[in-house]
């Protein structure tokens, strides 16, 4: 599971680390192996979470890759940065709160017994424009043009001395 702080303004007070608490929500993305895909939700207590569309939960989960190699599951979750406090993910860019909780099946855990971590913060960048694209090739275009005026002029040069 992870979650997020269902609003965020820096340096307000962080809701509790296992699902908020009433009155400071998390938002969460949950994803079972017994499952398909993964859920997002809201909770705003522990073992309490609201799942689906709505005006309490957000409007869609996130895309889970799940590979299971060697014993291990490794899990991607993806979801669209809306910004702006939207409604799947506000993904504006600075500094946003997150926090981890797993559950081994394995070993029975589930509920209350399972792997928790508190707030770390995580740094989201504004994502690159069109001109990671455009002014590289504009820039490659002017110096090709100088080079290509710079050979003219050398080869007349060249010309007029044979002469």
């Amino acid at each position: 599971m992870v979650q997020f702080p269902f609003k965020h303004v820096l340096g307000d007070p962080l809701p509790y680390f296992l699902m908020g608490k009433p009155g400071k929500p998390v938002r969460l993305w949950v994803w079972r192996s017994d499952t398909e895909g993964a859920a997002a939700g809201k909770a705003s207590r522990f073992g309490q979470w609201a799942s689906g569309k709505g005006a309490t939960a957000p409007a869609t989960a996130p895309a889970a890759v799940v590979i299971y190699k060697d014993g291990q599951y490794t899990l991607t979750l993806k979801s669209k940065r809306t910004g702006a406090g939207g409604p799947d993910f506000p993904a504006d860019p600075g500094l946003m709160p997150i926090s981890f909780s797993v559950a081994d099946g394995f070993k029975h855990e589930g509920g209350p017994r399972r792997g928790v971590a508190t707030w770390y913060t995580l740094l989201l960048e504004r994502p690159p424009g069109s001109r990671v694209v455009w002014v590289p090739l504009l820039v490659m275009a002017v110096l090709a043009s100088m080079e290509w005026l710079l050979l003219r002029r050398v080869r007349r040069s060249a010309f007029e001395t044979d002469e």
